[in-house]
């Protein structure tokens, strides 16, 4: 075995992955990272360029993949976008949660709509997600169900209530859901990311900003995330190296949660 080879239990040959959110960023990671050891993929997001072009750097690994343009805040489309890729790849025993959009403001800088459209994401598409997903899993005998939380799953942030909102809600539901299908052999879990490198972060944070400067003292590590390191805690969740692990909150913000505050 090789250095960078994975860890028995950690291959995932001959079995069906599905990623929301997959057309950049963390999504786009993982979906690269489940095809470079085994998988074959469904993608769902919203835009088809980004969509298609992960689609095909997934062929060149020489996997399978199937994309589907749809807003996983829509059920319909969720749960269509499911149903296709099952069809096509077959049903998937390997769910990564992951569509997710950001929005500045207080409870009085929000505008209804735009908290209706923050929930409808964050927190309505990975209810959506999981409940189009779960009939097929619970058939196969079980599987995996990773969710893509925040930091702000786990601290208040001053300016973010509606974001904030969403991604604590994420807890709860991890939690509902490793009770209640755990049983099944359905196992699920969260990870927590604080800022990593992505197009998301850096409308947040302009790099030569006082405020990129702010966050990254805080954290220990004193960088950010990328992308690789939540593909890689993802991945281990999704493999069998995890399977006593159901229901777990974890940590992916190099040490920057472990003060007792933290300002936006």
């Amino acid at each position: 075995m090789t250095a960078n080879a994975p860890a028995r239990g950690d291959g995932f040959e001959g079995q069906v992955a599905f990623v929301t959110g997959a057309g950049a960023g963390i999504g786009r990671a993982i979906a690269l990272a489940l095809a470079e050891r085994g998988a074959d993929v469904g993608l769902l997001t919203r835009s088809r360029d980004r969509g298609r072009a992960c689609k095909e750097a997934i062929e060149a690994l020489g996997r399978r993949a199937v994309f589907v343009a749809g807003d996983v805040g829509n059920w319909s489309a969720t749960n269509a976008a499911v149903a296709e890729v099952r069809t096509s790849l077959g049903a998937p025993s390997l769910v990564v949660a992951n569509a997710g959009i950001e929005l500045r403001g207080t409870v009085l800088e929000t505008l209804p709509s735009d908290w209706e459209r923050v929930i409808s994401t964050n927190l309505s598409g990975v209810f959506y997600t999981c409940k189009a997903v779960l009939p097929s899993l619970i058939e196969l005998g079980g599987g995996s169900i990773v969710i893509v939380g925040s930091d702000a799953s786990l601290i208040g942030s001053r300016g973010y209530a509606a974001y904030n909102a969403s991604k604590h809600g994420l807890i709860g539901l991890t939690k509902c859901m490793a009770l209640d299908f755990g049983p099944d052999g359905v196992r699920t879990n969260i990870v927590c990311p604080s800022f990593v490198e992505t197009e998301m972060m850096y409308r947040i944070l302009e790099k030569s900003s006082p405020q990129y400067e702010q966050q990254l003292r805080r954290v220990p590590l004193g960088r950010f995330g990328k992308t690789e390191d939540v593909a890689q805690v993802v991945l281990h969740l999704l493999s069998a190296s995890s399977s006593f692990t159901n229901g777990a909150v974890y940590q992916l913000d190099g040490g920057s949660t472990a003060t007792a505050a933290r300002d936006s």
